[in-house]
């Protein structure tokens, strides 16, 4: 009786492989000697379906049990990874969300980067997501709108690039993404388009102010400025933009967003006081 009681705990103890499938070691390879490797036991027939690069690698080599080196990653990526992929949780969160989608992109793995969609797309209320984020943190709005363009195929064309959450890629993200992902794909940019419209209302926000008295020097911060006025939108961007990270994290698409609603309130101010 004990040993059929024991059966079942061994059995549990060992990962296992669909039927006809077997068990590959993905042996994650430490890029640094202080650094840690680890080894993930993963059946086959997933990793086959979940990603194509993958796949690719396992043609090339011969035999059950195979071993199959990969150099770059972060262990703890690929364990949430596996976790996405075998259905045994939903780890996606603000600290991981950038490495999931480039680990998503490297290898091409759609359920991975649909879990990072919808986790997005959720996320995006003004208490989640916003301009007064460090721009290293995905909750940043310029980082979040950033991921979607290079990984998700949304908000402008993929770009490499690299930083706290964009690295280079996102050459297979827009191919391979799930129409149905686009509601989700679409909140971020619009997300940042509502919290630049300030800029695009300078006329109306403005029209009791004198212009002498609205100064737009460095010296006029956050501080001083209403929240959700222009001024206030202008000082957080250009505290964003004096990261010295701010062109890698940030996606050129997400520059040019930035760029237009800056030079449309420009225009309205010239406009304004009849600036030649």
């Amino acid at each position: 009786m004990q040993g059929k009681l024991q059966q079942p705990a061994k059995a549990a103890a060992v990962r296992a492989a669909a039927p006809g499938s077997c068990l590959v070691t993905l042996a994650i390879l430490a890029q640094q000697p202080q650094q840690h490797g680890r080894n993930f036991l993963v059946d086959r027939a997933l990793l086959w379906h979940a990603s194509p690069v993958l796949r690719g690698l396992m043609e090339d080599v011969a035999g059950g049990n195979a071993t199959l080196p990969l150099v770059g990653d972060d262990p703890a990526d690929w364990r949430a990874a596996l976790s996405i992929l075998q259905h045994t949780g939903m780890p996606v969160s603000w600290d991981n969300v950038g490495a999931l989608l480039r680990l998503a992109d490297k290898y091409d793995m759609d359920a991975v980067r649909s879990a990072c969609a919808v986790f997005l797309g959720s996320k995006a209320s003004a208490a989640a997501v916003d301009l007064s984020h460090p721009l290293e943190s995905a909750r940043n709005l310029l980082h979040a709108a950033s991921l979607v363009e290079r990984y998700l195929g949304g908000g402008g064309s993929n770009s490499g690039g690299g930083g706290g959450g964009s690295s280079s890629g996102g050459g297979s993200g827009g191919s391979t993404m799930q129409h149905d992902l686009q509601p989700y794909t679409a909140v971020m940019p619009s997300a940042l388009q509502a919290a630049l419209q300030p800029l695009h209302n300078q006329l109306e926000k403005s029209s009791s102010v004198h212009y002498n008295s609205y100064p737009y020097h460095k010296g006029y911060g956050a501080s001083q400025a209403q929240p959700g006025s222009a001024r206030a939108v202008i000082s957080a961007l250009q505290t964003l933009q004096a990261n010295p990270r701010y062109n890698d994290i940030v996606a050129p698409g997400v520059q040019g967003q930035v760029v237009a609603a800056l030079l449309a309130c420009l225009d309205q101010l010239f406009q304004k006081y009849n600036f030649p």
